[in-house]
């Protein structure tokens, strides 16, 4: 399922959704820049100090910074369909009538 960003890009204004999660609570632009952050670091093999504009991004998400970089190298071997912090991962669990999905650990470690 795709899911829109939290902004607009139109308007810059936040767009309306029935539940606080259906959306992502960055900008269309700020996930640019946390992708092209990433890819550098990984492409580079630098898993330096998360630049400051990157920081905010990563709270908005619930990302726990130090093993954000981590959490996408091996991101197949983490999650398989869902993916998100626990709270949501149990919460499609549910709606999808499951007991279980790949990635609860995961999510323990990567997202706060």
């Amino acid at each position: 399922m795709a899911v829109p960003f939290a902004e607009s890009k139109k308007t810059r204004k936040p767009q309306a959704t029935k539940n606080a999660h259906v959306c992502l609570p960055i900008s269309q632009e700020e996930y640019f820049e946390l992708v092209d952050w990433t890819g550098r670091c990984i492409r580079d093999g630098k898993r330096g100090a998360i630049p400051a504009h990157i920081r905010p991004i990563l709270q908005r998400l619930e990302i726990k910074q130090d093993n954000w970089i981590d959490g996408i190298q091996h991101y197949g071997n983490h999650f398989y369909k869902v993916v998100g912090i626990m709270r949501h991962l149990l919460e499609e669990t549910e709606r999808q009538g499951r007991k279980w999905f790949k990635g609860q650990s995961a999510a323990r470690l990567l997202y706060q």
